[in-house]
């Protein structure tokens, strides 16, 4: 019984759930990150699926970031290089190969920071694919794409894959900025260590991987109904025994996801877990605030209103001020406190839902503790 439960609380993302309306996208940018082996195997299947068709809505694109990275005796070993390229600019050697082959355009990218304002402007779809253990970069490039559309008040229209072998299985985790403004899937990843493997290994790997991240990526960019929809935030699979195992995304059903309010905590990187809690709570002093009712709707509306005209910038600058540097426990424990408290002020609707939010407010802080 259980697990049908939580079965249903689980959802499958398509095209639309993270693009929106495709005719008005124009298109999706695939931006390859940390050019490696296992990048040689996925470019191929990524250029053979975009040949002649449409994502988006429109043309697709593929933008190689260069780190100044050269082919050596590994790649060759262990990738889709030869002898010839050794000594070669990866991303160079990889576009030359296949421009006459395919005509999807590529581009080499040599300045990410110039790189990342062109992206923050650019209306189409953004896939990014990180290749590897290390999750930095592609954590990075997330953040700083959807922090930018936060800021514009826009929502969906981003991926994130990262596709790595770890312990003979290849993981795939996916995240993906809805166009209900959340965000399913790990904004960041956990860094697992490196470990020895053989070349034939490493090779059968490589390829596991690659196949993988493309089948992943197929159901999100595709509207073939019998293809489309992504269910899983995490796909593992044996090398050994080719045992699959996942993690599915999870439907948010809170307040503060479904009115749109998680920005805030996306900006201050607060615990979305803690979400789930809070939103409980609020529903049981809701529901003891309608028992108790008003005497005089109108004077619990100017408290409300009050509340809100206090609490928002004494808030805001809390997070400001928090967010800066290295917190602390309890500096953490506090801006999971405010953040989510502040979002529940900017969702609540009505006296009822208002007051609410006020008496959670009085539970935790009083005015003096925000003020120096």
């Amino acid at each position: 019984m259980k697990a049908l439960k939580a079965l249903k609380n689980t959802l499958s993302i398509k095209e639309k759930d993270w693009l929106g309306d495709v005719d008005k996208v124009k298109g999706i940018v695939f931006i390859v990150l940390n050019v490696n082996e296992i990048t040689s195997y996925l470019l191929y299947q990524l250029l053979f699926r975009l040949e002649n068709v449409k994502v988006g809505g429109g043309e697709a694109e593929i933008s190689l970031v260069d780190t100044g990275d050269v082919v050596k005796e590994r790649d060759i070993v262990l990738g889709m290089f030869v002898e010839e390229d050794r000594g070669k600019n990866k991303v160079d050697v990889l576009i030359e190969r296949y421009a006459d082959v395919f005509t999807v355009r590529m581009f080499k990218i040599e300045d990410m920071r110039m790189f990342e304002k062109e992206l923050e402007i650019d209306r189409r779809g953004k896939v990014i694919l990180g290749f590897g253990k290390d999750s930095d970069e592609s954590d990075k490039l997330f953040r700083v794409l959807y922090e930018g559309r936060l800021t514009k008040g826009e929502k969906g229209r981003i991926v994130r894959m990262q596709g790595y072998s770890y312990q003979s299985k290849a993981i795939v985790h996916t995240a993906v900025y809805g166009t209900d403004g959340v965000i399913y899937g790990d904004r960041e990843l956990e860094q697992v260590g490196t470990e020895k493997m053989s070349a034939e290994q490493a090779v059968i790997e490589g390829q596991m991987v690659a196949g993988t991240m493309m089948m992943v990526l197929n159901t999100l960019i595709t509207s073939d109904k019998e293809v489309a929809g992504n269910k899983y935030s995490k796909v593992e699979i044996s090398m050994e025994t080719g045992e699959q195992s996942n993690e599915r995304y999870k439907k948010r059903t809170d307040i503060i996801s479904s009115r749109g309010q998680m920005g805030v905590l996306y900006k201050y990187n607060v615990d979305v877990e803690e979400v789930d809690k809070y939103n409980t709570e609020f529903k049981d002093t809701l529901r003891k605030v309608r028992k108790d009712k008003f005497e005089n709707k109108s004077r619990a509306g100017i408290i409300v209103d009050r509340y809100k005209t206090i609490w928002k910038p004494l808030f805001t600058d809390k997070l400001e001020e928090l967010s800066k540097g290295k917190m602390f426990m309890y500096e953490k424990t506090m801006i999971n406190d405010v953040g989510i408290l502040l979002a529940l002020i900017a969702a609540s609707k009505g006296v009822e839902e208002g007051y609410a939010v006020v008496k959670m407010v009085d539970k935790r802080f009083n005015v003096t503790d925000f003020i120096r």
